[in-house]
């Protein structure tokens, strides 16, 4: 049971690693709108956000996984078990920070980079587990 719990920690913490810049994706128009950025301005800042994230989420999570499981097969479930909590917390951003202006709608060429994150996420999480012993 202890394990079991151990897994839904970690694997909320992948889905946060990957909610942060899905989020900033999404949301650029509305982060411009209310800072007064130009909108290079905030791509820019975005994507240093989001890779600062990714690599600081991917080092203390490679960390956290050798020093939890030692070598144990358990540690390739969160390569599953993560996507319920990122559609969990994307909803509870979406009725936390709801979208009150239409022109804060991301853009559908958003929606095809995110599905394709969403395609190659799991691979990232099996190969950050299997690189670790």
């Amino acid at each position: 049971m202890h394990s079991f719990i151990k897994l839904n920690y970690i694997s909320m913490i992948y889905a946060l690693v990957f909610l942060i810049p899905a989020e900033l994706l999404l949301n650029a128009y509305r982060i411009q709108r209310l800072t007064q950025w130009s909108f290079g301005t905030v791509n820019t800042i975005s994507l240093i956000l989001s890779l600062a994230v990714l690599l600081a989420g991917s080092i203390f999570l490679y960390r956290l996984t050798q020093k939890t499981w030692n070598g144990r097969k358990i540690k390739y479930w969160t390569a599953l078990i993560w996507f319920p909590y990122f559609i969990l917390f994307t909803q509870l951003f979406a009725l936390l920070f709801p979208i009150t202006n239409r022109g804060d709608m991301a853009g559908s060429g958003s929606g095809l980079i995110l599905l394709g994150w969403l395609a190659a996420y799991p691979f990232y999480i099996l190969l950050l587990n299997l690189f670790n012993p």
